[in-house]
């Protein structure tokens, strides 16, 4: 058997539980749901699952993320398995990758029930059924884009996190509070820089009416895809490099 498929096929066994666990928390919350709708309002469905679908953009971070604190147990296990930093954690982000788009579907599924038991309600709203899909499908691709950089973060942070605790020890908490404290500020000077702008705000691509459920949303921009795209390589080739060169065997 290929090591890599090997290595597949123990992050599948490592983090079966907790999808399962995760599927059976949204099968009670869709239990709860559908009997809240039955009680109140049935238009609350709707609402309900539109939340669950957006609570997925966690999914993944923490799917992740949870696996690579397991991993801290037994990481001389780890770090002695023969592939690079590259092939471990492709195989983590691939695993949760595939149980975030399953858990996704359903919610997906839920959502598109409770659209069709208010029908009535939709139509009132004089929303078509057409602009659902649209502006679904819109959404979806941007939950999924979202997720995985998240994830892409939590991966680099997460091997920060390590080394920084071989390095420096109960200190590495001083760089922990640093990261939250003037990280996301930080981010926001930045935005808000010419330069920002002039690296994102280029290849408009406006949006069709079929969008009309989010018209806050007039036109997205090629540039803004490239520069996140550019940045969630470096941040998944500086989390492998710092696994393969930083991070040692207590």
């Amino acid at each position: 058997m290929n090591p890599w498929t090997g290595l597949l096929r123990k992050e599948f066994r490592l983090g079966r539980t907790g999808v399962l666990i995760a599927l059976l928390v949204m099968a009670i919350y869709i239990g709860f749901s559908i009997y809240l709708s039955w009680k109140t309002l049935p238009g609350v469905l709707i609402g309900m699952s539109f939340m669950l679908i957006m609570a997925h953009i966690f999914y993944l971070p923490f799917y992740v993320g949870f696996s690579l604190h397991r991993e801290k147990h037994t990481m001389h296990h780890w770090l002695h398995n023969p592939l690079s930093g590259n092939a471990l954690l492709t195989a983590k982000f691939i695993n949760g990758l595939v149980s975030f788009c399953f858990s996704l579907f359903i919610a997906c599924l839920f959502f598109l029930y409770a659209w069709w038991t208010n029908k009535r309600l939709s139509d009132e709203l004089l929303i078509p059924f057409q602009d659902v899909i649209g502006t679904g499908g819109f959404i979806l691709v941007h939950i999924i884009l979202f997720a995985i950089y998240l994830t892409l973060w939590t991966l680099m942070l997460s091997m920060l996190e390590l080394v920084t605790k071989q390095k420096l020890g109960k200190w590495r908490g001083v760089i922990a509070v640093a990261i939250i404290l003037f990280g996301p500020r930080l981010w926001a000077t930045l935005e808000a820089t010419s330069l920002y702008h002039f690296l994102t705000q280029w290849g408009p691509i406006y949006l069709a009416n079929t969008h009309m459920m989010i018209p806050q949303i007039k036109v997205v921009y090629v540039g803004f895809y490239i520069f996140h795209l550019i940045i969630a390589i470096m941040l998944f080739a500086l989390s492998s490099w710092m696994l393969d060169r930083k991070v040692e065997i207590m």
